[in-house]
């Protein structure tokens, strides 16, 4: 027991040098080859030792290796065993031996393999938690962004369009004030032009709240968001929509959500506007491990922005390939055709998706 203990407390380790390591393994089997040659009587015993080595060369080195190194224990026990029993009784003296050389170093090197993958697929696991939480910091960051940017857009859409109109009206309303009240002809078109003035703004005004995120998005999710948008397009229109999701429904990041509400309420906008002859109308939204998709078909042609200098067609595409996913406008046969599909899982993800369901 306390060779044994020995044995194992002065072992090396996966860090130790190779050389050092074989150096070790040959002092402990001349040493354990000189026991059983000095107490012959006590030989079966000291063979219990060469098990402790098998198992440790099976588990620190290569198995050509420690195969190598099993036969040196076994040649070196075999000679003990022959010189002191002589031939053929030594060999058969140690084949119990030798079998259990091979056997407990199998089974060591079998249960290090296993240990070593383990050990493996857990730093691989959190490697990917480690990247996918990072991952989210990234896209929590890039919804920041955006936000920021829309934010400035839209200071420098009010600026250019409502703040001229405002300058404008301010100019009308002192001409207004300057005028003598005689001049009744000029008072009245100064009048006019601040009412024209006056009406541009709001609707100025709307085209900039419009722009921003809907209120439906800050209380219902995107299919409900969206089905209220038919509710309101079929009241006003007359015009019948099948509405339909597809897929196992998710929570989508605002980055997401909003060009696809963006891309429906466009869509049954240009019907209201330049498709009235159409009859009814298929609105779809579809959910992908991958990808989510917004689809609108109606059987009236219609190829025209609502709002072109906002979240019209052109915009919407932009927004599309800005998140790199695509947008599509066109005919279908006699249907005409509006598709926007965003990705919203990322790769990080996915792969930590397959790990998870790999490791359980």
């Amino acid at each position: 027991m306390v060779i044994s203990a020995l044995v194992y407390a002065r072992s090396p380790s996966e860090v130790t040098p190779r050389w050092h390591a074989h150096g070790y393994f040959a002092v402990q089997t001349f040493l354990f080859g000189a026991l059983l040659a000095l107490a012959p009587n006590g030989r079966a015993q000291f063979c219990l030792l060469f098990f402790i080595l098998c198992s440790q060369v099976m588990m620190l080195f290569r198995w050509q290796t420690g195969l190598i190194w099993l036969s040196v224990f076994a040649l070196v026990t075999g000679t003990d065993f022959v010189w002191v029993s002589g031939f053929p009784n030594g060999l058969i003296e140690l084949f119990p031996f030798f079998s259990g050389y091979f056997f407990f170093g199998v089974i060591s090197y079998l249960w290090a393999q296993t240990d070593s993958a383990r050990r493996e697929s857990a730093r691989l696991l959190g490697e990917l938690q480690a990247a996918n939480a990072q991952l989210r910091k990234y896209a929590e960051r890039v919804e920041e962004l955006t936000i920021a940017e829309e934010r400035n857009r839209l200071a420098h859409e009010i600026h250019d369009t409502l703040g001229h109109t405002l300058t404008a009206l301010d100019i009308q309303l002192e001409l207004l004030a300057c005028l003598p009240l005689e001049k009744s002809a000029e008072r009245r078109q100064a009048t006019e032009n601040a009412r024209t003035l006056v009406k541009q703004g709001l609707v100025d005004t709307r085209r900039a709240v419009q722009a921003m995120r809907p209120a439906a998005l800050e209380t219902f999710s995107l299919p409900e968001a969206i089905a209220a948008l038919v509710e309101d397009f079929e009241r006003t229109t007359q015009i019948q929509v099948t509405w339909a999701t597809r897929g196992s429904i998710v929570p989508l990041a605002t980055r997401i959500a909003l060009p696809l509400y963006r891309a429906a309420q466009e869509a049954l906008t240009n019907i209201r506007r330049h498709a009235p002859s159409a009859r009814h109308v298929q609105l779809q939204l579809g959910y992908a491990l991958e990808t989510v998709s917004l689809r609108a078909d109606n059987d009236g042609a219609t190829l025209v922005e609502s709002n072109p200098s906002g979240f019209g067609l052109r915009g919407l595409s932009e927004r599309a390939e800005a998140l790199g996913g695509t947008f599509r406008v066109g005919l279908d046969g006699d249907n005409f055709n509006v598709e926007m599909t965003l990705p919203h899982r990322s790769e990080f993800a996915l792969d930590l998706h397959r790990a998870m369901v790999h490791h359980d």
